[in-house]
């Protein structure tokens, strides 16, 4: 299994866990969305996988930036737990951000929009 294979599987098993709906999203129509379709309680979540340190590509940042854009909680992760790598971009951060705001979507939106812009301050994206 590749190392993004390996985030993703326990990605999916940890969302289970904590009783998440997970969607694998085939779309041959719309390239560079998100991996992974997520629900629980009336919250949605986008979740775009990549191996431990790797960042989106360019396509998949326009697709995560749209959603937000558009209002809907959209970020990628590339491990589950912080082991070294940008926390903000750990699962566990990701569902402490959902739990806390979970009937406030906007600020929610709004927190994973200042990582995105973080980001892209702080590195080569586009």
């Amino acid at each position: 299994m590749t190392p993004e294979g390996e985030v993703k599987k326990a990605v999916v098993e940890r969302l289970r866990q904590d009783g998440w709906v997970v969607w694998k999203m085939e779309d041959r129509f719309t390239k560079g969305r998100p991996d992974l379709y997520c629900f629980k309680d009336n919250l949605t979540l986008w979740l775009e996988i990549k191996a431990p340190g790797k960042r989106p590509e360019p396509l998949q940042w326009k697709r995560i930036k749209e959603l937000l854009k558009n209002g809907v909680p959209a970020i990628y992760v590339d491990a589950v737990d912080y082991d070294g790598y940008d926390p903000r971009y750990c699962l566990e951060d990701v569902l402490i951000l959902m739990d806390t705001w979970k009937d406030e979507t906007e600020t929610i939106v709004s927190v994973m929009r200042e990582w995105i812009k973080d980001e892209e301050e702080n590195n080569d994206v586009s």
